[in-house]
């Protein structure tokens, strides 16, 4: 069993596609845009920020890895 004091802190994604990951986290998850620029957008609750995503130009998605 896990203690309750334990507390995960926030994830940070490389993605290929920025926009595409920002539509599912904040109208699937649920979350909110803290923060935003050119190539980094920030996500999580008004409080507490839980998901940062940096755009990898370039990148490519891997299946089963």
């Amino acid at each position: 069993m896990i203690d309750p004091q334990t507390s995960m802190g926030s994830v940070r994604l490389k993605v290929a596609d920025l926009d595409k990951m920002v539509t599912f986290y904040r109208d699937v998850i649920g979350l909110q845009v803290l923060e935003k620029s050119a190539d980094t957008i920030t996500l999580g609750t008004p409080t507490r920020p839980l998901v940062h995503l940096h755009h990898l130009p370039n990148g490519h998605f891997r299946r089963h890895h």
